[in-house]
């Protein structure tokens, strides 16, 4: 009679993992063990953005891979072999035109950004660099700020223990230096 059902579902899964995290932070909101128990949480936080990153870093390996064989794909690369490229098909083709009918074949690769290479080049390395860089310094300071945050909570634990220390021994001398005054 008195045993509780088993949750079911997904959604009952969630409400009752809600429900005691509700309770345990109403009733122990001020304990170090709620503190630790949000540290673990938290960490937990960090551990998924860390994995984050990881992936993060593995696409920019993807980005440097595509590049490093685009870069064998001479014609997209590099201005000159373009623009020999257009020529030839143009020698070939007499009614061939990229761009404007009359624009010289020197700058329509440029122009028309024939040069995908090089575009790619450009906006993936930079990505790719900030991309490693800010997921790695997100997780380090998030890292770090969960060590700071425990760091100064133990600090406060220790620093009201040493107070009720303090004023226990000053009662006990304050209550010792009264009965000897009284005494003589």
């Amino acid at each position: 009679e008195g045993e509780m059902e088993s949750p079911r579902t997904f959604r009952e899964k969630c409400t009752l993992c809600y429900g005691s995290m509700s309770s345990g932070l109403q009733k122990f909101h001020d304990t170090s063990f709620c503190f630790w128990s949000v540290v673990i949480l938290m960490q937990l936080f960090v551990l998924i953005i860390f994995i984050a990153s990881i992936v993060m870093c593995i696409l920019a390996g993807i980005k440097a891979f595509v590049l490093a064989g685009c870069s064998e794909v001479y014609i997209l690369g590099d201005n000159t072999v373009c623009t020999e490229a257009l020529d030839t098909i143009r020698d070939f083709v007499g009614s061939f035109f990229v761009g404007a009918d009359g624009q010289p074949l020197t700058s329509v690769c440029s122009d028309e950004r024939l040069l995908t290479c090089d575009l790619i080049r450009q906006k993936m390395a930079k990505s790719g660099g900030f991309t490693v860089i800010a997921s790695f310094a997100a997780s380090m300071i998030s890292l770090q700020l969960i060590v700071d945050s425990a760091m100064r909570h133990e600090q406060a634990r220790w620093r009201r223990a040493a107070h009720a220390l303090y004023l226990k021994e000053a009662a006990a001398t304050g209550e010792g230096a009264a009965a000897s005054s009284s005494a003589a």
